[in-house]
């Protein structure tokens, strides 16, 4: 990248907030886990990548940038003085109780308040499935040990 591009990036997007589209990405993200990992203020960027922090919680994350592929501005929005703004949160915020009530989530426990084996093994089968995911895509070779 060319130094006055960095210098532009630099000048422009320092200090708001963005989307950080990189590849690639071995997995796939729902919107929430996509807001979680790829959007944030952004705190600095220089040769080696970007640095941003996440609105809410405060974690940093760092994207280097020869893998990213774009930054894109994300609207911010005030619902303290806007009243457009604060429609558009009630809104979102009913959408998101509304899409959150429709997931079903497998409970570890059980009425009883014991650990639901059931679920627990699909939980373990899910994450091999995942790991086996990962190993492929950064070439690793899956032996099948117990042992590693």
């Amino acid at each position: 990248m060319k130094a006055t591009t960095l210098k532009k990036l630099k000048d422009y997007f320092e200090g708001r907030v963005c989307s950080i589209l990189v590849t690639p990405v071995p997995r796939s993200f729902d919107e929430r886990q996509f807001a979680d990992y790829f959007v944030g203020q952004i705190n600095s960027i220089d040769d080696d990548g970007i640095w941003t922090t996440h609105a809410i919680t405060g974690c940093k994350n760092f994207y280097a940038l020869d893998k990213v592929v774009a930054i894109v501005e994300e609207q911010v929005l005030y619902p303290d003085e806007n009243p457009e703004h604060a429609r558009l949160v009630e809104e979102m915020k009913k959408k998101a109780q509304t899409q959150q009530q429709q997931v079903q989530y497998p409970g570890l426990v059980d009425q009883n308040g014991l650990m639901n084996i059931e679920n627990m093994e699909r939980l373990v089968e899910q994450a091999k499935a995942i790991e086996a995911v990962d190993r492929k895509f950064d070439g690793k070779q899956e032996t099948g040990g117990k042992d590693e």
